[in-house]
């Protein structure tokens, strides 16, 4: 964790803050004080302000009169400026990174440094040698002549907050003191093997140990425990909880985060399994994967891991025909499938409903409505004499909220502005709605709150014990298959490595064998 430095000036202080769209209170009187040389935890279920908070900072959005922001002993005017965060040392990485995919990994370190520079001459050479040293004290290995499209995504995530870092140092006066800064990381770890977390934590706790202060914010508690000195907690756009890390528990951050304990929440009995096949594939390649052979029952969740780069992210895409298979075969409902010409459409048709990693791109269609989204696999149900009935679908998505708890209840909001795990639940009701007999699920719950969180993986055991489903959960996080399945397979160097039975089924465990599986393919 960070030291404290300066405790008396505080590096950032928000008072009253205030933010309301129409009749919503998005931002509801949050106050927050962050002490320089420490990180700061900021979390909350989705919807509960925290990207109101972080775009108020970033200039995106004004704030209503009275809202005041300080940094140090300056008072900062809204809308904030990117001036005034050059001014202050404010650097901030968002969830979607703020990369540009057609530019190079050079370009996209020094946008910002060559966008307020107003350089008329730049070598490039020397440029490319200054990123490599920078690469290299960071210890990350990447070639600042890539394009940014051709980066993993946890390549990606590092680059930009290497450059949100950067930019923090920079700020520094020439002595080599730091002047209060801020550096801003909104779910800096969403797309990071746990190799590569440990890996950013440490440069965080070098910027607070440098007197910088940290504003971290993420739904995973365990990582928010380990890294902050300090943690706030938003509810319904106001600050219901501000703890010292020290002593606190992940029990009682859940209870301060969503008003309630989740022990007893209608917990869903184990599925039964009918000891049919639901589907079987069988040397399945294509990407990463090298030859891999699965078989799901009926009524079983089955999950599926590996470290990042072991070929266990490939598998859905390949089964649904969203990338291509080299070879391989599925069985289900007595029809054998060639893999190497299934189509997303075919697979459909099939039965197999895919819920993508990626919601924002790969799930849903931002520019469109609840409704229309949640309906897209129902169009053939919700006709009338004159084509597509409003009214069905108006119907159809009233009672798919209200099934999966979407909010706010406005079925003709456009889906972009719910928050993350309100878009997962319409995402995951529109394809249980389509009545799949095979379900592959592609990290359910990324980006989701706690909260969100424990009522998608219940409303994915419901559907697996009332209908029998065979579902494969493709997740790099431990808890959440140790929660929600029957048995996990651990992928190593593009094949099955090993199994993890019920029995045996902890997150030591998985943890273990993924390492074991990388050593023993390496």
């Amino acid at each position: 964790m960070g030291t404290t430095h300066r405790e008396h000036s505080p590096a950032m202080t928000l008072s009253d803050l205030r933010v309301v769209f129409g009749e919503t209170r998005a931002v509801d009187g949050v106050s927050l004080r962050i002490v320089p040389g420490q990180v700061h935890g900021l979390v909350g279920q989705n919807g509960s302000g925290k990207s109101t908070l972080i775009k108020v900072l970033a200039g995106y959005h004004v704030p209503e009169s009275g809202s005041v922001l300080e940094v140090g002993d300056q008072r900062v005017t809204f809308p904030v400026t990117r001036a005034a965060h050059k001014q202050h040392g404010m650097a901030f990485v968002h969830q979607d990174l703020g990369l540009i995919p057609q530019l190079s990994v050079l370009e996209n370190l020094l946008i910002s440094e060559l966008s307020s520079d107003n350089r008329r001459w730049i070598s490039w050479p020397r440029e490319r040698e200054r990123a490599r040293v920078t690469f290299e004290k960071f210890g990350l290995h990447l070639d600042p002549t890539a394009q940014v499209s051709t980066l993993t995504l946890a390549q990606r995530a590092m680059l930009a907050i290497v450059r949100a870092v950067e930019e923090i140092t920079s700020h520094r006066s020439g002595d080599g003191e730091s002047s209060g800064g801020l550096l801003v990381l909104d779910e800096p770890t969403a797309f990071l093997p746990e190799n590569d977390k440990e890996h950013l934590f440490q440069l965080i706790r070098d910027v607070a140990a440098s007197g910088e202060s940290v504003l971290f914010v993420s739904h995973y508690l365990e990582e928010v425990l380990e890294i902050s000195d300090h943690v706030s907690v938003l509810r319904d756009g106001k600050v219901v909880g501000d703890f010292p890390s020290r002593g606190l528990t992940k029990d009682r951050l859940v209870e301060s985060i969503i008003g309630r304990s989740l022990d007893g929440g209608g917990a869903v009995a184990p599925p039964a399994t009918s000891g049919k096949i639901g589907i079987q594939v069988s040397d399945l390649a294509g990407g990463l994967v090298k030859g891999v052979d699965l078989q799901i029952l009926e009524g079983e969740i089955v999950g599926l891991t590996g470290l990042l780069g072991s070929g266990f992210e490939d598998v859905p895409n390949l089964i649904f025909g969203a990338q291509k298979a080299e070879r391989g075969t599925a069985f289900m409902g007595g029809k054998l499938y060639d893999l190497t010409t299934m189509e997303p459409a075919r697979a459909i048709e099939a039965g197999i409903a895919l819920v993508p990693a990626d919601r924002h791109h790969d799930g849903l269609v931002q520019s469109l409505s609840v409704v229309e989204n949640v309906t897209l696999q129902l169009l053939a149900s919700q006709r009338g004499r004159f084509g597509l009935s409003r009214s069905k679908m108006l119907r159809t998505a009233e009672r798919l909220m209200e099934d999966f708890d979407v909010r706010p209840r406005e079925p003709f909001c456009k889906i972009s502005e719910l928050s993350g795990g309100n878009q997962q639940k319409v995402l995951l009701a529109k394809w249980l709605a389509s009545e799949p007999r095979v379900v592959l699920l592609d990290e359910p719950t990324r980006g989701v709150d706690v909260g969100s969180r424990h009522d998608i993986l219940q409303k994915i055991q419901a559907a697996v014990v009332r209908d029998g489903l065979s579902v494969l959960c493709v997740s790099s996080e431990p808890d959440e298959l140790v929660e929600l399945c029957d048995r996990v397979i651990v992928m190593g160097g593009g094949q099955v490595a090993s199994e993890i039975g019920r029995s045996e089924l902890t997150k030591d465990r998985i943890v273990e064998r993924c390492y074991s599986a990388a050593a023993a393919y390496a």
